[in-house]
């Protein structure tokens, strides 16, 4: 009986790898090739990762079947046909990647030891033990494609997703679908609505709540010429919208995009286990069939559970994809798992000088006037000569222009600037210069004393100086420093009780500035004058040194450093996902979310090596109980399922260990 089961179990397959080759209908055709996902690594795309884990539910289904009815038929024998039947379908993926493993790729692996331990148990006229199996089997890749599907639904979870929305025509409003909308269209938004596109408000203010995108609590006020992306929800007011991209283009799509390339990669650690699990495979089938004779052939084939490499891809992948999800729910995007485990090494943290530790605004800090001008006109000239600009230096001489009260509010016209020079503008017909000691030496306008002495005391002070001058002479200096994030001390000390050995400021400032910088944060190591290039060196040389090095800046600007370093964290936030470099995103563009990440990481780290601990120790045992005691295929399938199930739900549970260190990170940051 039990060689007809396997005579059963061979015959169907080959029956289905017949039906493959002729000519049926298309659609039974991918029918019988969806059985048996590609499982040898590859990375499948977001669409074919949907249809496999279809697929895989539809296989567990029928693995629970065949479970029911293997465990029936002890109570009633008249079900062990249906029980034997349902068995061979459930083995029918096994045995097909069990042929790509032999066939195609030339190599044993555990997938020919999950062939032999179904065909070997059956074989011995144990249905349940091979049902048992193929439970695991099938449960273990619902669990990896399952982690990675939801890792993909994160953002879509709570986001609001219209799929009509107003667009006005003149005064007329015409409702249309978003897939419609194009760059240019003008949307009328109101309160409740969720935002469908990225674009610039153009008339109109609203609150908005963007905690989904970028993880801020606080809802945001908006108004004329702020920006609004999709994925966000207005709270209060009305606006009218000018579409700037939709569908595809919009920073949640890129987003989305981003997970569905990174969710599925595995980290060290998993493909270590899985290769080593995979390369004892042959080892364990020629231990089996040498202790055969000595052990009997059921213990000798119930000692091939100890290379469970099922249930080691599906722990990892769970935990792995547990930790994501949290970190993405705060604002935290890792682009890709792996990004965590370098950050748990990490024992050097370089800081680049521009908006990490510091804001990207600058605040005017002091007004000199050096010639006729009296500090109020200087400031004034300043701002209008700098009004049209965006650089963080413009913006922080009009903001400070506008909270004076005496500041005459002045016009700039033929405004010219010059980049890495300054801007000359006329304001009431006479020439006005902003800039550095170049752009004025470029007007032939000398630098008197009193500028020089302004410009030193700036410097050594740390601080931005800009010159101010008519067509003759320097008018005054304007000092402006970078305003020291409330929470960049905080995580500094953080870091360094993790056991952070280096921390450093680098800047392609000159060394002065950049020394003063650290000396205020408490760091006391800096480099300065380091061009983007010299910043991808200087992460070599430590690396050459021995050093694991994290790298946290722009992950734009900062590209080549951050592809050098062993883990690179970006506070660009989401703006320009599609260039930034960087694995890891602070969607909020602050540092406050550092020691969660930090904590995440090292968790991440602790609970693999756990799951890989757990299973190796049911390896030994499973070995151990099959050498001594010759317990059996039977019990030992029943004893692998129900340590499988154990270890999942161990996986899947929260870690109260965790949670309050992040809590304690978070205070740090705070």
């Amino acid at each position: 009986m039990a060689l007809v089961q396997v005579g059963l179990a061979l015959g169907t397959y080959a029956g289905q790898r017949v039906a493959e080759r002729s000519q049926r209908p298309r659609r039974l055709r991918r029918l019988l090739r969806g059985r048996g996902w590609d499982r040898s690594g590859r990375q499948p795309d977001a669409e074919a990762d949907a249809q496999a884990l279809t697929r895989r539910r539809a296989d567990l289904h029928v693995g629970n079947w065949a479970l029911a009815l293997c465990v029936g038929s002890y109570a009633l024998p008249v079900l062990t046909p249906a029980a034997v039947a349902v068995t061979i379908y459930s083995m029918l993926p096994l045995l097909r990647a069990g042929e790509r493993s032999l066939v195609r790729e030339g190599r044993v692996g555990d997938d020919a030891v999950n062939v032999v331990v179904c065909v070997g148990a059956l074989g011995l006229g144990q249905p349940l033990a091979a049902a048992v199996q193929c439970w695991i089997y099938h449960a273990a890749d619902v669990a990896v494609l399952g982690s990675r599907e939801r890792a993909r639904r994160l953002l879509d979870a709570g986001l609001p997703a219209p799929t009509r929305v107003r667009v006005l025509h003149g005064d007329t409003e015409v409702p249309t679908a978003v897939d419609g909308l194009r760059p240019g269209d003008l949307v009328a938004l109101a309160t409740g609505e969720p935002v469908p596109v990225d674009g610039r408000i153009e008339c109109g203010s609203i609150s908005v709540d963007q905690q989904r995108l970028t993880g801020e609590s606080v809802p945001r006020p908006l108004g004329p010429g702020d920006p609004v992306y999709a994925g966000t929800l207005v709270l209060h007011g009305e606006a009218r919208v000018r579409v700037a991209v939709a569908g595809r283009d919009t920073r949640l799509a890129r987003v989305q995009r981003i997970l569905r390339e990174g969710a599925g990669h595995h980290t060290r650690l998993q493909l270590q286990a899985e290769a080593i699990a995979d390369a004892t495979a042959l080892p364990l089938l020629g231990a089996s069939a040498l202790v055969w004779p000595v052990i009997g052939p059921s213990a000798a084939l119930a000692i091939l559970f100890s290379a469970p490499i099922n249930a080691v891809r599906a722990a990892g992948a769970l935990a792995v994809s547990n930790q994501q999800s949290a970190l993405l729910r705060e604002g935290v995007l890792v682009k890709d798992g792996r990004a965590l485990e370098a950050l748990a090494q990490v024992d050097t943290v370089l800081f680049d000088k521009t908006g990490t530790l510091t804001a990207d605004a600058l605040q005017v800090s002091e007004v000199i006037a050096t010639g006729d001008w009296v500090p109020a006109r200087v400031l004034a000239a300043a701002a209008a000569a700098e009004a049209r600009l965006t650089h963080p230096l413009a913006q922080a001489l009009v903001a400070a222009a506008a909270q004076r009260a005496d500041c005459p509010p002045v016009q700039a016209t033929a405004t010219d600037f010059r980049v890495g020079f300054g801007v000359s503008a006329v304001i009431d017909g006479e020439r006005v210069l902003v800039g550095g000691r170049r752009h004025l030496h470029a007007a032939g306008i000398p630098i008197d004393q009193r500028a020089q002495r302004a410009l030193a005391a700036a410097e050594v002070q740390g601080e931005t100086a800009l010159l101010v001058a008519d067509a003759a002479a320097v008018q005054g200096v304007i000092s402006l420093r970078a305003c020291e994030r409330p929470e960049s001390v905080g995580i500094l000390h953080f870091l360094q009780d993790q056991g952070v050995a280096q921390l450093a400021l680098v800047s392609g400032d000159a060394e002065q500035p950049t020394r003063v910088q650290a000396q205020a944060l408490g760091l006391t190591e800096a480099y300065s004058n380091v061009l983007p290039e010299g910043k991808a060196d200087l992460v070599r040389r430590l690396q050459a040194a021995g050093r694991r090095v994290c790298f946290i800046g722009d992950g734009v600007n900062d590209a080549l450093a951050m592809r050098q370093a062993d883990c690179a964290i970006s506070l660009h936030g989401a703006a320009d996902l599609a260039t930034d470099t960087a694995g890891i995103l602070l969607l909020d563009g602050g540092l406050r979310r550092l020691p969660r990440v930090v904590v995440t990481a090292r968790a991440q780290q602790a609970q693999l090596r756990r799951v890989l601990t757990y299973w190796g120790g049911y390896a030994v045992v499973n070995t151990a109980l099959n050498l001594g005691l010759r317990l059996g295929v039977l019990p030992s399938s029943l004893l692998f399922g129900a340590v499988f199930g154990v270890g999942l739900l161990a996986t899947r549970a929260p870690r109260l260990g965790s949670a309050h260190q992040s809590r304690d990170g978070a205070h740090h940051g705070g």
